[in-house]
C-alpha cells in the first residue's frame, strides 16, 4: 500500500523571476492583465482578447509607459500567460517505486505529491529521508530543464510573431 501525500502550495510564485524581466509592475499595469473572454481567429488563431474600452485605455497606457506599442504589449502578456501555464501544468516525476515526488516546474513548487511505499516506511526514517532527498533533487533538475524549454518556446514564439508584425 502506498501513502501520496499531495501539497498544493498558496504561493504563486512563477517558475524564476526571469520571466518577470518583460512585465510591469502590477502598480504600473493598474488591472490591464485582467483579460477575461477569448476568442480565437478562424484561420490564424491569434487569440486575439475581448477587452473594453477602459481596459484598452489601460493597457494603451501600461504599454506607453514601457515603451511598446499596444500590440507589443498584448504579446508580451500573451506570452508571459503561456510561460506561466506551461510551468504551472508541467509535472516532473523522480524516485525510485517505493519514494516518488512529482511536482510542477515553479521553484518553489505550487505543486507537490510525495508517495511512499508501505516497504520504504519500514525500511526506516533515514531510508525514506534520503529517498525523498534524491527524488526531489531529480524532480527539480528535471523541472529546470522543462522551465528553460518552456523559456525557447516562448522566445521562438516572439520571434516568429514578431516578424508577423513587421517589427524587427
Amino acid at each position: 500500500m502506498k501513502v501520496v501525500i499531495p501539497f498544493l502550495l498558496a504561493s504563486s510564485v512563477t517558475a524564476f523571476s526571469a520571466n518577470h524581466a518583460f512585465m510591469p509592475s502590477q502598480k504600473q499595469v493598474a488591472g490591464a492583465v485582467s483579460l477575461s473572454s477569448t476568442r480565437l481567429n478562424m484561420f490564424g488563431g491569434s487569440g486575439d482578447e475581448e477587452v473594453s474600452e477602459e481596459e484598452e485605455a489601460k493597457i494603451e497606457q501600461a504599454a506607453k509607459a514601457m515603451g511598446f506599442s499596444v500590440g507589443e504589449y498584448k504579446l508580451v502578456l500573451r506570452m508571459q500567460k503561456q510561460l506561466s501555464d506551461a510551468v504551472n501544468d508541467m509535472r516532473c516525476t523522480a524516485g525510485s517505486g517505493d519514494v516518488k515526488v512529482t511536482m510542477d516546474g515553479n521553484s518553489p513548487p505550487n505543486f507537490l505529491e510525495i508517495e511512499v511505499s508501505e516497504s520504504a516506511k519500514a525500511s526506516g526514517v533515514k531510508a525514506v529521508e534520503t529517498g525523498l532527498v534524491a527524488a526531489f533533487k531529480e524532480a527539480s533538475a528535471e523541472a529546470k530543464k522543462g522551465q528553460q524549454a518552456a523559456v525557447q518556446k516562448m522566445n521562438g514564439d516572439i520571434a516568429a510573431e514578431m516578424k508577423r508584425m513587421g517589427v524587427q
